[in-house]
This record gives structure tokens, sequence and C-alpha cells, in this order.
């Protein structure tokens, strides 16, 4: 995937397209949709140390869905 094809998918996300004219609402919830999933593999990442496992798969499906 490139950047292109992940700033494309990003601009639909969340039922409508997203453009320099998109109403506050849409774009909250587009960045709390992101800071969800950047939270999400986040968690991830700081259990490592603790269960000394990092289930790389699901790692990358969350952070596939944050961008």
């Amino acid at each position: 995937m490139t950047i292109d094809d992940c700033t494309e998918r990003a601009r639909q996300a969340g039922g409508e397209a997203t453009t320099p004219d998109s109403h506050d609402t849409h774009l909250a919830i587009l960045a709390f949709s992101l800071i969800g999933e950047a939270s999400a593999v986040g968690e991830m990442i700081k259990r490592r140390p603790r269960d000394g496992t990092l289930d790389r798969e699901r790692l990358a499906k969350r952070a596939q869905s944050a961008s």
C-alpha cells in the first residue's frame, strides 16, 4: 500500500469523503478513531516487555486500521 492509497482510504473513512470543507464533526470523528486505534497499538507494545510476546499479525492489523 502506498502513501497515496492510505490517503485515499482515510478520506473515505466515516461514511463520507473528507475534503478541505468537511464539517468539524466529521473531522473530530476521524481524529478520535485514529486516536483509539493508535492507543490500542500502544497498549500492545507496552505489554510486550511484561508478557514477553508480541502478536505481530494482530499488531499489523491494528496499525493498518489506524491508517
